[in-house]
């Protein structure tokens, strides 16, 4: 998985020493190291704090192309959250528009099937004192059909004791 950031110095001076915070979701890896950042960690993300190289004239950009490993994902995450923040040392004529925050909704697809059987078998159980027999076994598997992230399931499977 990529982000990309694009810095653009919109209007005014040029960005001298410009800097790049961005803060992501913990469950993501950095696939390998961005140029020009250096990456931490805190309790609840990651971050990456960049001193890209400058200056940024007037109407010129700067794109930074960000890998992180998606492998490391799990089934159940909604979504995943990025924090950027763009700076200088320059003077700043709008402050509102140095900061980005992006959330990129996440849905987990599993291809799963059951498998159902019946085998012949003699088993002896008890309802209400009395021993009773059956002579059939009833058994059930649930296979991954395709590559899922999924590691497990649960699965609700009612039983019927009796009959009336």
């Amino acid at each position: 998985m990529t982000l990309g950031v694009i810095i653009s110095n919109i209007d005014g001076e040029p960005a001298y020493k410009p800097t790049l915070q961005i803060k992501y979701p913990k469950s993501l890896q950095l696939a390998k190291s961005v140029v020009y950042c250096e990456q931490s960690e805190a309790e609840d993300y990651g971050r990456l704090s960049c001193h890209l190289p400058g200056p940024i004239l007037p109407s010129e950009n700067l794109k930074l192309l960000i890998e992180f490993d998606a492998s490391v994902l799990f089934g159940g995450i909604p979504k995943l959250e990025f924090n950027i923040e763009a700076n200088s040392d320059s003077e700043e004529i709008n402050n509102s528009n140095n900061q980005q925050f992006f959330a990129q909704e996440l849905r987990t697809e599993a291809d799963l099937e059951m498998v159902g059987n019946s085998k012949s078998k003699n088993v002896t159980f008890m309802v209400e004192g009395e021993i009773k027999e059956s002579s059939t076994v009833q058994t059930f598997e649930v296979r991954k059909r395709l590559d899922s992230p999924i590691k497990g399931i649960l699965v609700d499977l009612e039983v019927p004791t009796g009959v009336e």
